[in-house]
């Protein structure tokens, strides 16, 4: 019991101490720039030994993944009550991008850093895995969307092609849900390209997200004209290429 107990005090301390670096590192990064701020700046604000630091993160792009990371997460709890409040699924898309070029909106630049370490950071990093576990989950958010305008338009025929259909199309939804996150991340990787998107509106940003949508709704068409309810195996989505059972 007494071996439990301080297990649970050190793992309270390391999460806490862990909460002090990243709250130190963003005052810091916010306050002058990731290029202009030092590991011993943040060392010494949290207080602790800079082998401690290093040991919650070990390079100075450890910890800009670390808070922006934390940040977001926040960005994507906005942006998902964001989407829910939209009835158009045009308007419901943009309305979660646009709600995350918002939050970059005050820290382009370290924004923009973030989003680099995220493609170029060491493969094994993981504070990077777990950003990139971030931008996955707002692709699959963005597909779910995509998916429930789909279900909208297969809604009419039967149960069972509507079936089908999202079995065939969930893959192409979530390809036209991860070129909209790649329309995002040009924007949030060249900070005078979000400028110009908040200047004018988002309106070159609508066009694209509608030109996606309308281009998926399309495509849908094509994929439920071609493929017969028979081809498609509904529950473990296996095409069965008209394949003749044994006699």
């Amino acid at each position: 019991m007494t071996v439990t107990k301080s297990e649970g005090r050190v793992a309270r301390r390391k999460r806490e101490t862990l909460g002090r670096i990243i709250h130190a590192a963003a005052e810091l990064f916010d306050a002058q720039g990731f290029d202009a701020t030092t590991t011993q700046q943040i060392s010494e604000r949290v207080d602790i030994a800079a082998g401690t630091l290093f040991r919650y993160a070990a390079t100075k792009s450890e910890l800009l993944l670390l808070v922006y990371n934390e940040r977001l997460r926040e960005a994507l709890a906005a942006a998902e009550r964001a989407m829910d409040a939209e009835a158009e699924t045009t308007e419901a898309l943009l309305a979660y991008a646009v709600c995350i070029l918002r939050a970059a909106a005050d820290q382009p630049r370290n924004t923009a850093l973030f989003q680099r370490e995220l493609i170029f950071a060491d493969a094994d990093e993981p504070y990077r895995a777990e950003g990139l576990a971030l931008v996955e989950e707002m692709e699959h958010r963005l597909c779910d969307r995509l998916m429930a305008d789909l279900d909208d338009q297969t809604r009419a025929g039967d149960a069972e092609l509507s079936a089908t259909a999202s079995a065939c199309l969930q893959p192409v939804a979530l390809q036209a849900a991860r070129s909209i996150f790649a329309d995002l991340h040009v924007l949030l990787i060249q900070p005078h390209r979000a400028s110009d998107a908040l200047n004018n509106d988002f309106a070159d940003l609508r066009l694209q997200v509608a030109m996606i949508v309308d281009g998926l709704r399309v495509r849908a068409v094509e994929i439920c004209a071609s493929t017969p309810v028979s081809t498609i195996d509904v529950k473990t989505n296996d095409p069965k290429k008209n394949r003749k059972e044994p006699s």
